[in-house]
């Protein structure tokens, strides 16, 4: 059962598109500076990452997607290809969240 988890895991992950695919099918047709421009698109950078996101995460629900893509491994996948990382740098989901405290709202008296 955990082994065929894991190999139908490891299709969806390399079958998935990349950031860099995504947004190549995005600015497909165009040609030039408006090429660049397009590739450089906060908005169109931010919807493909987070569609990375929703392909990874898939499956989940409530808190345990919100986990998902604030795990430090999702952040890299999806936001750490070299090409994007100075541009992937500013979004807020490429924010990785600094750890907390395990103990933190909990009275300990």
């Amino acid at each position: 059962m955990a082994r065929t988890l894991l190999l139908s895991l490891l299709l969806v992950l390399s079958s998935a598109e990349t950031v860099n695919d995504c947004i190549e099918s995005k600015c497909r047709g165009c040609g030039g500076e408006q090429c660049q421009l397009c590739r450089e698109d906060q908005k169109t950078i931010s919807a493909c990452v987070s569609s990375c996101m929703d392909n990874i995460c898939k499956g989940c629900g409530g808190e345990q997607c919100q986990l998902c893509r604030e795990n430090a491994k999702t952040i890299e996948s999806c936001c750490a290809e070299q090409v994007l990382a100075s541009v992937t740098a500013n979004l807020e989901m490429c924010k990785a969240k600094a750890p907390q405290n395990p103990c933190e709202g909990l009275y300990l008296g």
